[in-house]
């Protein structure tokens, strides 16, 4: 059950935030971040979570430029014109080197990243995360993750054959596919030997302990583009860093030269 209790308060939520994953090979902090990121001004609506394993900060940055087309009015005096407010949050795991970014539209995604990679030289200090997901797939057909805490399975998968077969992709969801007799019998032998590759997937996460104890969805693809659906209250941003960290220990997140909001297979 969702915890009742709202850590956030935002105005972009009830959409899918694009997240971008980083590995730190310097150092570099989220104060870096939100002092580089090239939207200084910030309005009064902060959070920020810490603890022992990661920190989240939640900031309502103020911008003249619109980044949305046509949704929601973000506009600060509801009319439509500028000065608009959006919602941003950074994840920042010290014990795994990563920084997990999070930005409601794609847009502005690639405005922030370009001035982080072109003014300030993020890619000296970091690289781009994506998931090796035919290795993730391969771990267990059960549960990607599972501990007292944080639990984590396939919600869906589209797979690619390779072998040879009349068929060229197919999309499985709905209660762990990778437990339907469908995906059991045809498909689980062939992704182990190589046959069947998985091109882009949802992660079903349940943060069970601690607060908030919430759920999410989180969907991933070949090219490192992660997105999360943020739910009203915005809990479910939790699930985040115990997701990451668990990938981080199954050892499938691989570093990319390529910026994954540019290669993105699934707009």
């Amino acid at each position: 059950m969702e915890n009742k209790r709202n850590f956030f308060d935002l105005v972009s939520s009830q959409r899918y935030f694009h997240l971008i994953a980083l590995k730190l090979n310097k150092r570099y902090t989220l104060s870096d971040y939100w002092n580089q990121c090239g939207l200084t001004d910030v309005t009064s609506k902060t959070l920020r979570y810490e603890d022992s394993n990661f920190c989240i900060e939640h900031r309502r940055i103020k911008t003249d430029i619109s980044f949305y087309n046509g949704e929601k009015d973000f506009s600060l005096n509801g009319d439509g014109n500028p000065p608009y407010s959006y919602d941003l949050f950074a994840i920042e795991m010290p014990s795994d080197s990563l920084i997990i970014l999070g930005f409601p539209f794609k847009f502005l995604a690639k405005t922030i990243l370009y001035d982080l990679i072109g003014k300030y030289n993020l890619l000296t200090k970091a690289s781009f995360l994506k998931c090796d997901l035919n290795k993730l797939i391969k771990h267990n057909t059960d549960y990607v993750y599972s501990s007292d805490k944080f639990n984590s399975y396939f919600s869906a998968v589209d797979l690619i054959l390779t072998g040879d077969t009349n068929i060229t992709s197919v999309a499985l969801d709905g209660d762990k596919p990778l437990e339907s007799i469908l995906y059991r019998t045809f498909f689980h032998d062939r992704v182990h030997k190589d046959e069947c590759m998985l091109e882009r997937c949802a992660i079903k996460c349940e943060l069970l302990k601690d607060l908030p104890k919430t759920k999410s969805n989180v969907h991933m693809d070949i090219t490192g583009n992660f997105k999360l659906y943020v739910h009203g209250s915005g809990n479910n941003i939790f699930t985040i860093p115990y997701l990451f960290s668990a990938l981080n220990e199954l050892d499938c997140l691989k570093q990319t030269i390529t910026n994954p909001i540019n290669k993105s297979i699934d707009e």
